[in-house]
């Protein structure tokens, strides 16, 4: 007789999913599938994962299926042939994050909604127009994401988009008690303009769009944060060269990884924030001055200031920033930007303690700026003075440089005569 077979048992020779880390198996990553519904002969995707041990089917919302390479007019057979495919095409890809399983969870957050202010097929039609857009698949995610916060901020404050303007003051409320940025403000009351236009048009019926929040309002939400000692995301652990090295050695043998490299680098070297550094690989701005140094202009949008006074340039004084000002003017075909995962995995050095909530992000290069383009020329620096660099950074202060950039940890003096004498003296070599 055969054996009866266990399901509490793993059979010997297969793995066992539920307990082995993700990065150990492919199938662990997570995987779709279609469940078939024999009495009506309709169809429906899911997708499985595991978390901490546990088995996780959720079902993919119909929005997303024309994305994911599926058609809801596709026979079982169709769909369970078009599965495999994705799934064994996913199977080559080395990073595989849980960011589809929280997109999908997103969409069907989104339809339990309050569904007077955000009307089910309205709503649905507007996330069609955002997923059919023209625009790169991680702006199209910024922007569902947006479209779910409209929805919990407006539902929570019994808002029609008609009422919007009217009380935009209970809407700068929320987002101050939130302590959301100031530029994740603007793209809230961007999100929620957006939304009230394309749902005035569906239904005939009265929207005045939200007017620009004014200096007075975004210097109260950043008076708002620092008070409550808060911030969007937490600091960077500084870039060095030391560590650009590394994550060179890292990198090389692999040409998308060196993109990666090559755009962590001009981030160190000019002291960009990330939004720039992009802006700059898209359209490179370099201008001459009169001295025949290269000029990388760069225009900030994330200060509170004139527009005029939006745009700094940064000198080509280094051989390094020569370096990367053609890696810049080459686009993306040399420098693309990379995940924060990658930049903390590849900047960790081996011989260093970390701290739980230590870490390197895409701010990485930045924060390590001012510390290389103030150190002294001989020893491999740019020789630039702190107000230069405050400059260079686009900072309104020299507080801000001093306070939130230099780093104060690591012992750093001028040569004088004392220390050049208490440097050790070198044995002679006998013989």
């Amino acid at each position: 007789m055969p054996k009866k077979f266990d399901r509490n048992k793993t059979p010997k020779g297969s793995v066992d999913y539920q307990s082995k880390n993700p990065i150990e198996t492919e199938r662990s990553k997570g995987y779709f599938y279609v469940r078939h519904y024999k009495k009506s002969g309709n169809w429906k995707l899911y997708f499985e994962s595991w978390k901490d041990g546990k088995k996780l089917q959720e079902p993919v919302p119909e929005v997303r299926y024309q994305s994911l390479g599926f058609l809801p007019t596709m026979t079982y057979e169709q769909a369970r042939q078009a599965v495999k495919h994705h799934n064994f095409t996913r199977k080559g890809e080395l990073k595989i994050t849980r960011a589809e399983i929280n997109a999908h969870k997103r969409y069907l957050e989104i339809t339990t909604q309050d569904k007077i202010l955000f009307p089910p097929q309205i709503a649905k039609e507007f996330l069609d127009r955002l997923e059919r857009s023209n625009a790169k698949d991680k702006h199209k995610t910024k922007m569902k994401n947006l479209f779910f916060l409209t929805q919990v901020i407006t539902s929570k404050l019994k808002l029609q988009p008609f009422k919007y303007n009217d009380r935009i003051d209970e809407v700068l409320a929320y987002i101050k008690d939130k302590k959301y940025s100031v530029s994740y403000s603007k793209d809230i009351i961007y999100m929620m303009n957006k939304w009230g236009s394309f749902y005035s048009k569906q239904t005939g019926k009265f929207f005045e769009p939200i007017g620009k929040i004014v200096p007075n309002t975004q210097r109260a939400i950043i008076r708002e944060n620092n008070l409550k000692g808060r911030s969007v995301r937490r600091p960077s652990l500084p870039l060095t060269e030391e560590i650009l090295e590394e994550v060179y050695r890292k990198s090389k043998d692999d040409l998308e990884q060196m993109k990666n490299y090559n755009w962590l680098r001009c981030s160190f070297y000019f002291g960009l924030r990330p939004s720039e550094l992009d802006e700059a690989l898209e359209c490179p701005v370099v201008e001459e001055h009169i001295s025949g140094v290269e000029i990388l202009v760069v225009e900030q949008t994330k200060l509170i200031i004139k527009d005029e006074e939006r745009i700094k340039r940064i000198p080509v004084i280094t051989s390094q920033q020569k370096e990367c000002i053609e890696i810049i003017k080459s686009g993306d075909a040399k420098a693309i930007r990379p995940d924060s995962e990658w930049v903390n995995k590849v900047c960790r050095m081996k011989n260093k303690k970390y701290g739980l909530r230590d870490g390197y992000d895409l701010y990485a290069g930045r924060k390590g700026f001012v510390d290389w383009v103030i150190k002294p020329n001989k020893e491999g620096g740019a020789g630039q003075t702190i107000e230069n660099a405050s400059i260079y950074c686009g900072h309104k202060s020299l507080d801000t440089t001093w306070t939130f950039y230099k780093d104060r940890i690591s012992v750093n003096y001028q040569p004088t005569d004392y220390t050049e004498s208490q440097k050790p003296k070198r044995k002679k070599k006998s013989g």
